[in-house]
């Protein structure tokens, strides 16, 4: 009995490994499979097509399946027809890597990967590309093109059962842009529409580039559209490592009017190393639903509106944008832009409008957006401030000119510093600011360096100088002393609460600058203000009013005239 038990098992074990099938495309055709489930890849002509072998491992209904690509001659392109292709059900593993003529990325920066083989959806009407939905968890997409989809360049549709799509693998892809630089692949021709990857339903997981150099992705959004999305409960999302709205060396802006948009209760995305371009916003977080996690993303290490060597990929509007979101219980932040840790930092520079913008929009009643840490980041050479933090839900608006306080529904109305002197002694510069806080709470206090001040006499943050670890921030006088500077070098501070190393609140708007060598109060400022007098603005707080009427994606209009 015992043998015969092993040798059914046995039995059950060689069966189930049979099932999971290679198959190899070999033709750009767009043929149904002729008897799916019967373990062959042919059509009625006797050819592999992606159809087929996608019809063909959803009917055995088995998992590590892969789909290869031979293909004769090239580079190749495959038109699915009408509806589109099939929905994938079962786990596989599709590898243009193996069409030859293929090679993977392996520059430190930029991609020089040749992609040979891929799908176009201009003759599949309003349907997505690949879709992945219940079943297919663990698949993977590596070293293929999707492009001119209507209905989104890959879709990971978990339906709203949780755990039904975790862990697909997205890697060395071209999505909405054929790498050529040319043709309509300059303005977003080849974009896919409303997104390039749109993970939804509860997807879990999904890791998008990583992996090593040849995970990385070239990822362009429509001109109406987003390069990634994460919405309704898609969670766990990694974004690792990719060009997203830029050309082949990360140096131009294409298409894709946001890079990478979080809304819809998506929480826990993590975002890292990315070189992150748009025509209005890198970065979107909004409407984060009523999930008691909140939202609890992560920006660490990105390059958002800005090239590898400096060059501009910004657009309109703001770095990144944060509204009505951010409200999460079991995390100590909501959401983290950059970080306390070395390198976690971000670089946002060039926006039309504001580095970092968080924003209560619409309704009074809409929840606080609290706890939303920025730390260690490089913000400059934005239109209007480095960080903004604004309550448009009532009129006028709270925190609608830089010097008044900011609005409690943001970050808790966390101020900023204020700085009272820089003077040169003691073998460097030695910092007076003024700070309080309740007795016992720590902060940290970035000191950055900058250029110049901003035009509104308030910062920017270009260089982070250094960190204070204030233990007690409740005698509001403080004094540091920093390194040799320049005289004229321009300082500018922030403030974020924490508790045992870990941010525990949000974090405040930059200080008003102040030059090294000078003492607050020279000059004519604001009266009971220290510090340099800011330019004035031109009907800021109309403006803030008037851009909650903007519709679209709930972005605003610029803080001041140019």
């Amino acid at each position: 009995m015992l043998h015969r038990s092993l040798l059914a098992s046995a039995l059950l074990l060689l069966a189930a490994t049979a099932q999971a099938a290679t198959f190899t495309v070999n033709t750009t055709d767009d043929f149904n499979d002729a008897s799916p489930g019967d373990g062959q890849c042919a059509s009625a002509a006797s050819q592999c097509t992606l159809r087929a072998a996608i019809q063909e491992i959803n009917a055995l209904g088995e998992s590590a399946n892969t789909i290869r690509f031979n293909i004769p001659g090239g580079p190749h392109t495959i038109w699915p027809q009408f509806a589109g292709l099939p929905d994938i059900t079962v786990p596989v593993t599709i590898d243009g890597t193996t069409q030859p003529g293929s090679q993977p990325n392996t520059l430190p920066v930029g991609t020089n990967a040749i992609v040979a083989v891929g799908i176009d959806g201009r003759d599949a009407g309003s349907a997505p590309g690949l879709v992945f939905k219940p079943g297919s968890g663990g698949s993977e997409v590596r070293g293929l093109r999707v492009t001119r989809f209507q209905g989104g360049g890959i879709v990971i549709d978990g339906e709203g059962q949780p755990g039904s799509v975790n862990d697909i693998i997205l890697r060395g892809n071209f999505i909405g842009t054929d790498g050529s630089g040319a043709g309509d692949d300059v303005n977003g021709g080849a974009a896919n529409g409303p997104h390039g990857i749109y993970a939804t339903g509860g997807a879990g997981g999904t890791a998008i580039g990583g992996g090593g150099l040849a995970g990385r992705n070239l990822i362009v959004g429509g001109v109406q559209g987003s390069a990634v999305t994460m919405a309704w409960g898609a969670h766990g999302t990694q974004v690792i490592d990719n060009l997203i709205g830029t050309n082949r060396a990360g140096t131009q802006r294409n298409a894709t009017q946001v890079g990478v948009l979080l809304e819809e209760a998506a929480r826990t995305a993590i975002v890292v190393g990315n070189t992150i371009g748009a025509a209005h916003t890198g970065v979107l977080i909004r409407h984060g639903g009523t999930d008691p996690q909140g939202d609890a993303h992560a920006f660490r290490g990105n390059r958002i509106g800005i090239g590898p060597g400096g060059e501009n990929i910004a657009g309109s509007e703001d770095g990144v944008h944060i509204t009505n979101a951010g409200r999460s219980a079991t995390m100590p932040w909501n959401n983290a832009i950059g970080g306390a840790a070395q390198d976690q930092g971000n670089t946002i520079a060039h926006w039309g409008r504001n580095g970092v913008r968080i924003a209560r929009l619409n309704d009074p009643a809409a929840p606080a957006s609290s706890r939303n840490t920025i730390l260690g980041n490089s913000i400059f050479g934005n239109g209007a401030l480095g960080i903004e933090l604004i309550d448009i839900t009532v009129i006028p608006p709270l925190g609608g000119q830089p010097q008044e306080p900011p609005p409690a529904a943001i970050n808790g109305g966390q101020a900023a510093p204020a700085i009272t002197s820089a003077l040169v002694g003691g073998g460097g510069v030695q910092l007076a600011y003024q700070f309080s806080g309740p007795p016992g709470q720590a902060y940290y206090i970035e000191v950055f360096t900058n250029s110049a001040c901003d035009a509104s006499g308030y910062g920017e943050g270009q260089t982070l100088l250094t960190r204070i670890n204030l233990p007690d921030a409740s005698g509001g006088q403080h004094t540091a002393q920093l390194q040799p500077l320049l005289p004229g070098t321009v300082l500018t501070l922030t403030a974020t609460a924490h508790q045992g190393q870990s941010p525990t609140g949000g974090t405040s708007e930059f200080s008003r600058c102040l030059a090294v060598g000078q003492t607050a109060g020279g000059g004519n400022p604001q009266p009971g203000r220290p510090g340099i007098a800011p330019v004035p603005t031109l009907g800021h707080a109309a403006l803030a009013l008037l851009s909650a009427f903007v519709g679209g994606l709930g972005l605003h209009m610029r803080r001041r005239n140019s």
